[in-house]
């Protein structure tokens, strides 16, 4: 994992793209993968996302979408780390994130 932190920061600028396929792959699989092999993916694609630009947004979509499914997952681990990198993809889905936000404040709110 530590390792794979510093290639995203050394090389993340000059390979993100080639570097979210990979990741994306971990997300997207059902069952193929281990809860923790999609949880470091997931921290990872939150490091990686300092070195994506505007473009990636088409193909962060799908992405982004299958974490927050993914916050229905009964791990723990998998969602705390989907909170910790929502903020950092935030800004590639304004809108998708501000319902996101809406609609569990709301439920916060009424638990």
């Amino acid at each position: 994992m530590e390792a794979a932190l510093q290639i995203i920061h050394q090389k993340g600028a000059d390979y993100a793209e080639e570097i979210l396929k990979i990741l994306e792959k971990y997300i997207n699989e059902q069952k193929k993968y281990s809860e923790l092999s999609k949880n470091q993916a997931i921290i990872m694609i939150g490091a990686l996302a300092n070195y994506l630009d505007n473009a990636s947004q088409k193909k962060l979509i799908n992405t982004f979408e299958k974490m927050l499914e993914l916050l229905n997952s009964p791990s723990e681990l998998i969602r705390q780390s989907i909170c910790r990198v929502i903020p950092q993809l935030a800004r590639f889905f304004e809108d998708k994130s501000r319902k996101f936000l809406e609609d569990h404040m709301k439920v916060l709110k009424e638990s």
